[in-house]
């Protein structure tokens, strides 16, 4: 059995990961971090109804990961339909803004979640492992507007 690594008093409490569990290296990268440190993965569900969704985050295992999936509108994504939504608020309070200490740090794995980066009380990591604005299907300038964005909003 592996000893988990023993954080000083005045670090932080919970690493929270928001990810997409449809990426493996995300995946990967995430049972890294929960074998050393107490993490917290989220993930989203999306749905062409998910405002209409109530409740919280459910929790599922996913190749040996716990993740809390959390229920997303579809278009969540789009530079158009985004700030309507006010998505950013429920992934803050599924996510524990409230309970964070301004020390607990969030890692964004995709450039989407600016928004919520740029609220998240504490430090923020980028962690990207693609040349995002090449992906087929998304606007590379939306993509790009995001990514300046989660760069201004991180930490590292």
């Amino acid at each position: 059995m592996r000893a988990k690594f023993q954080q000083p008093q005045d670090s932080f409490r919970t690493l929270r990961i928001l990810m997409d569990t449809r990426s493996p290296w995300f995946v990967e990268f995430a049972r890294a971090l929960d074998a050393t440190v107490g993490t917290r993965v989220y993930s989203p569900d999306i749905h062409v109804l998910g405002r209409m969704r109530r409740g919280g985050c459910r929790e599922e295992a996913w190749n040996g990961l716990r993740v809390r999936r959390f229920p997303l509108q579809r278009g969540y994504f789009s530079p158009y339909v985004a700030p309507l939504l006010l998505e950013d608020g429920r992934i803050l309070r599924w996510l524990g803004k409230r309970e964070a200490s301004k020390n607990d740090p969030l890692i964004c794995c995709l450039p989407h979640y600016a928004r919520v980066a740029e609220r998240w009380p504490g430090p923020v990591v980028y962690y990207a492992m693609d040349l995002l604005r090449a992906y087929e299907g998304w606007d590379p300038t939306h993509i790009a507007r995001l990514e300046r964005r989660m760069c201004r909003a991180a930490t590292l």
